[in-house]
């Protein structure tokens, strides 16, 4: 609908228009004849109309400018601009003069590629684990904020990049380092647009799933993350993959996966999915407007739902007799509303041995893992120990003349001379000689 009222001298209208489609700056006008009217931007112009005629003033506006020229006896001088961007924004001035006189308004034009969607992901990719957030073909750049639930005492330090394409929309990619020492955090990425019209929201927790973590070792210090560089080049650099407290179940067993709504989440849909081996698949959904639920049919008859629950922020799934191979995995649910999105990851393990054989089988990986501990202080000793001798072998030696001289000279016999040896000692007598030779 094409705005209409009454222009007073110098008022300013604002106007947001939306990136690639069409807009309309007001200004109106008491109605008379012989109507001129001129549209100029920072006193460039950009429009005309005189005598039923129109044409655009300026190349940038070329076919894209426009009047509603049958509305224009009426008093409406409005503006239709077709193709909005980046460079259409800025201060207007719509100039009408009549028999009457002269009537101007001021508008203010605010160009505005919105959020259309926001994700919040985990990324592995920069050599450690990231919660990355990113939105994409927005207008201006929006600014991003990071919060936890619950609050920690460490401060965040995102790394945000805003990148401009050729149209001079704008992507948003901002990461998060994981925090370790914390491993049940919502992490919430908020993301407000330039001009405060949008807000957007996505949190993100998991569970259960296995990550690279460091061990830092009291004793024995070396045992994650060695590095050791020799004179041969040889470096030696080991780190071991833990999994946090997975959800286990035991096959035929019903098990319940935990999914909570943020307080901060409004009333939404949800929707809930498992992936194994790389492979999606939707298990049901759930609509806010019906508060009905429908499930896909491998899952009819093994995923539950209490659609009681849900509008009270508990979208828990129940797994009805689950079958090891069949249900081992990660299971993912997502609340979602306009702006705002929750997903919560659990990784669970089906077992299909008893409780007592499942006790013995963490028992036995404890086992694994001191065997593990004992390989790598092995490892180091071996290492620790070649250091060593290298460093022995690489001490300076004494020369053998140098060695010799320092020699005390034993006691030697006529005999042990040899016969023909010249001597003038007799038979049986003995010859004793203390030498004592000094070196500088």
């Amino acid at each position: 609908d094409v705005l209409t009222g009454v222009c007073g001298l110098f008022t300013d209208a604002h106007v947001t228009c939306v990136f690639l489609e069409d807009c309309v700056l007001p200004c109106s006008f008491q109605p008379d004849s012989d109507e001129v009217i001129r549209w100029l931007k920072q006193e460039v112009p950009v429009h005309s109309f005189q005598r039923g005629g129109e044409w655009s003033e300026h190349e940038q506006y070329a076919g894209r400018t426009s009047l509603f020229t049958h509305l224009v006896s009426r008093g409406n001088a409005s503006l239709h601009l077709r193709g909005c961007g980046p460079r259409d924004r800025g201060r207007y001035k719509c100039h009408v003069r009549t028999s009457a006189g002269v009537h101007e308004a001021h508008v203010i034009v605010r160009v505005e590629a919105p959020i259309r969607a926001l994700s919040l992901e985990l990324s592995r990719l920069s050599g450690y684990e990231e919660v990355k957030c990113t939105t994409r073909h927005v207008y201006p750049a929006p600014h991003v904020a990071w919060a936890t639930d619950p609050p920690t005492a460490q401060p965040l330090r995102p790394i945000t990049r805003k990148l401009a394409d050729r149209q001079g929309l704008y992507a948003v990619e901002s990461r998060l380092r994981r925090l370790n020492s914390q491993s049940e955090l919502t992490y919430i990425c908020t993301v407000n647009s330039s001009y405060g019209s949008q807000t957007w929201t996505a949190s993100l927790r998991e569970r259960g799933i296995t990550h690279s973590h460091t061990l830092f070792c009291k004793t024995l210090k070396a045992f994650c993350n060695i590095s050791l560089s020799l004179s041969l080049s040889l470096s030696l650099s080991l780190s071991l993959s833990l999994s946090l407290s997975e959800i286990n179940g035991v096959e035929g067993k019903d098990l319940t996966i935990p999914c909570h709504a943020p307080h901060y989440q409004p009333k939404s849909s949800l929707s809930w999915s498992f992936t194994n081996h790389n492979e999606e698949a939707l298990i049901l959904t759930y609509d806010s407007q019906s508060q009905l639920s429908s499930a896909s049919a491998p899952w009819e008859a093994c995923a539950r739902l209490d659609v009681l629950k849900v509008p009270l922020g508990d979208g828990s799934l129940q797994l009805v007799n689950p079958v090891s191979l069949e249900h081992t995995g990660t299971y993912t649910c997502v609340y979602s509303s306009p702006q705002n999105t929750h997903t919560e990851h659990t990784g669970v393990n089906i077992s299909a041995v008893t409780g007592e054989r499942m006790r013995s089988q963490e028992e036995s990986r404890w086992w694994i893992f001191a065997v593990v501990i004992a390989v790598l202080a092995l490892a180091l000793t071996g290492i620790l120990g070649y250091l060593k001798v290298r460093g022995n072998q690489s001490k300076p030696r004494k020369r053998p003349e140098e060695t010799s001289e320092m020699k005390p000279v034993k006691e030697t016999t006529a005999n042990e001379r040899g016969l023909s040896e010249s001597s003038p000692l007799t038979t049986g007598e003995t010859l004793s000689t203390n030498v004592n030779i000094l070196t500088p």
